[in-house]
């Protein structure tokens, strides 16, 4: 039997602070449960102190540049996140699993953590994931656009907006071949997943990795390990057991549905389950939107945890 303790694992900078602060407050009850590591993507010491009022014994390791296809030393520090996910079994060491979550997530219900890990042990090769899809979310709404694409090809395509960025970053890493394989297959979000310490992914995704042309990262800050994390899987066949986009919700692809009974966030489309994550950005923490209610009204909120609670300490009376 393996004794090794599962680990949760993000990472941040000064400037994510309180996103991390606020994920790690949504998954409190659970810490002493595992062990926790965050990645030192710029952290002053003043933050690494507010991330060890949630934990002591948290290891906070500055992964360094993990895989350096060209000098990294101009480049933002948080872009070291990008290349060190699929080497996180060598960072943290000696664990039987992995769970990565992004800082701008917060759990509404922090259960996800045993559904994830419980699922991963259920698949093939070890992992458990979620899709970017979901017939609410803004990328399968969109109105197509027939059109030739010069640069990847001439052909007519009718790839939809979020897809279109996909196809161009496949294209950019890894040439037209895998770029018409995969790049228009719904794509797997690696800002929430668990993977254990024996599956043959984490050397799938270091190869695919170390073999991407990284210029695309070298000019913006578009989910190069997500891209690698994606081809790893499809082109080794891997099979990971998935867990429905309410594991994940992408704020920035479709806004959730309010009950008004009970304060939960919900699936807008029927029959309405409960959200247990919600999966931010950094412009988007900040904006207040409109989310259709139960009842067919409209609550105005932030998501943002500490806002979002606020919401609902307000409206308390109103659902006892």
């Amino acid at each position: 039997m393996d004794t090794k303790r599962q680990i949760i694992v993000s990472g941040a900078n000064d400037a994510y602070m309180d996103f991390l602060d606020d994920m790690l407050a949504s998954i409190q009850d659970r810490l002493r449960e595992y062990d926790l590591g965050i990645l030192d993507l710029g952290l002053s010491e003043e933050s690494k102190d507010r991330i060890r009022v949630h934990k002591k014994d948290t290891k906070i390791v500055d992964p360094g540049w993990r895989h350096q296809p060209r000098d990294m030393s101009k480049q933002p520090l948080h872009k070291k996140v990008f290349l060190a996910k699929p080497f996180l079994p060598e960072i943290f060491p000696d664990h039987s699993g992995y769970m990565w979550i992004d800082a701008d997530i917060w759990l509404l219900d922090s259960s996800a953590i045993e559904h994830y890990m419980s699922a991963s042990e259920q698949s093939r090769d070890g992992g458990s994931i979620t899709y970017e899809c979901h017939p609410y979310y803004k990328d399968v709404k969109y109105k197509p656009r027939f059109r030739v694409v010069k640069k990847f090809g001439i052909f007519p395509v009718a790839i939809r907006a979020v897809s279109r960025t996909v196809y161009r970053l496949t294209h950019e890493m890894f040439g037209d071949e895998i770029a018409r394989r995969w790049a228009r297959s719904p794509t797997i979000n690696s800002g929430f997943f668990f993977i254990r310490a024996n599956s043959p992914a984490w050397s799938a995704w270091q190869h695919y990795t170390r073999k991407a042309n990284f210029k695309a990262l070298m000019k913006r800050n578009y989910f190069s390990d997500q891209t690698c994390l994606n081809v790893a899987l499809r082109e080794n066949n891997f099979s990971f057991n998935t867990l429905p986009a309410t594991y994940n919700w992408v704020v920035g692809l479709g806004l959730p549905l309010f009950d008004e009974e009970t304060g939960l966030l919900l699936d807008p489309c029927g029959p309405h389950d409960r959200l247990y994550a919600i999966h931010l950005t950094n412009k988007i923490g900040s904006q207040i939107f409109k989310l259709r209610t139960t009842n067919g009204g409209h609550i105005s909120t932030s998501l943002k945890r500490p806002a979002f609670l606020q919401t609902l300490s307000d409206k308390q009376p109103e659902f006892s």
